[in-house]
């Protein structure tokens, strides 16, 4: 319910040429693991999937260490698979560390790696 006591519906949109259909509204979680502790990270995204919210966008230096996308992981849980979760890297404060040995952060090796060690 908004504050006017009117229903809000969030529409859904397919992404792309996909079969993947996403809700219009996308839960930004740069919040979490900062300002936002792992109990009310889950509080959000309850919130946020009983109003009809499917796409949530993180990313690996969100929260300290990379902790927006655990603590997201660890509050979607099963419903996982009911949600879409755009990520992004790259940035080089990552928080799980550069090794050289996988070249340029644009590289196919480290999109690979960055890939792996995100949900």
């Amino acid at each position: 319910m908004s504050s006017h006591g009117e229903d809000f519906v969030v529409r859904t949109r397919n992404l792309g040429q996909s079969q993947c259909f996403i809700s219009g509204l996308g839960l930004g979680c740069n919040n979490f693991g900062w300002r936002i502790d792992e109990e009310k990270t889950r509080e959000v995204v309850d919130a946020a999937l009983a109003g009809g919210i499917t796409f949530f966008d993180t990313a690996d230096v969100y929260g300290d260490s990379g902790k927006s996308e655990e603590f997201l992981g660890r509050a979607l849980g099963k419903r996982r698979s009911d949600v879409v979760i755009a990520t992004k890297f790259g940035h080089d404060s990552m928080p799980m560390g550069y090794d050289p040995t996988l070249g340029a952060y644009g590289g196919r090796t480290y999109i690979r790696f960055a890939v792996e060690q995100s949900l």
